[in-house]
């Protein structure tokens, strides 16, 4: 799919500089094209809107299977629909529950303050749209039980994600952070300000560097609980 997107993208550059290019001509070259300059402009101008159009179909199907999580309980169980409220699938699915200070500085990561313990949603990392899972039994090696914020801290929840289109995903749930964005950034779901944003940014950040750390095995523990 990014591969069409880049060449419907290719295809409207390529439309508006030979309409430039063309217009040029026609400024300082009249004489030479006066028969050729409106047949070849239709031709050009159709183009143009099917690169558009085409450019627009890809972008809707993209955005459209980017995830909404809905925790129906913390740290047990969840549930995911598509932005086009369609049918669909994602992989390599993982759930993080941190605990962060009143400086949302990151005290740990599923129970880890150093590393992070493999917390897949499922077996196989797969998840369906419109089916509840349950997330509180995802460790890599044995159950455990999140833990919980003490006076002065906060739970953040964030869930990754990979679309059927190749596309990273984050979906955060606290307090103050409610929203997915892509992992260029870009925002597609939620309110978001530069300091929630940034906020957000950097706890990706430091999951991503302790991911390093931990081989990524998905977990035999996790079970689904209720499919509609």
């Amino acid at each position: 799919m990014k591969s069409k997107k880049n060449h419907a993208l290719l295809g409207i550059i390529g439309c508006i500089l030979l309409i430039g290019g063309l217009i040029y001509l026609e400024i300082f070259h009249k004489e030479n094209i006066k028969d050729l300059f409106a047949p070849i402009l239709s031709l050009l101008s159709v183009g143009l809107m099917y690169f558009t159009k085409k450019l627009d179909d890809i972008s809707d199907k993209i955005n459209g299977v980017r995830p909404i999580w809905r925790l129906i309980k913390v740290n047990n169980k969840v549930e995911f629909f598509s932005q086009d409220k369609g049918k669909s699938v994602l992989s390599n699915v993982r759930y993080y529950s941190l605990i962060v200070d009143n400086n949302n500085s990151i005290l740990s990561i599923n129970n880890d303050s150093e590393k992070i313990p493999n917390s897949y949603i499922t077996s196989n990392a797969v998840v369906e749209s419109e089916t509840v899972y349950s997330s509180d039994k995802s460790s890599s090696t044995k159950n455990f039980t999140f833990q919980q914020p003490k006076d002065g801290q906060k739970r953040v929840v964030i869930i990754e994600s990979t679309t059927i289109y190749d596309e990273k995903t984050y979906f955060f749930e606290s307090n103050i952070l409610s929203g997915g964005f892509t992992s260029n950034f870009k925002v597609y779901s939620g309110k978001w300000n530069k300091d929630t944003k940034n906020i957000a940014i950097k706890y990706i950040e430091e999951i991503n560097r302790r991911k390093k750390c931990v081989q990524p095995i998905p977990s035999a523990t996790t079970v689904e609980t209720t499919k509609h």
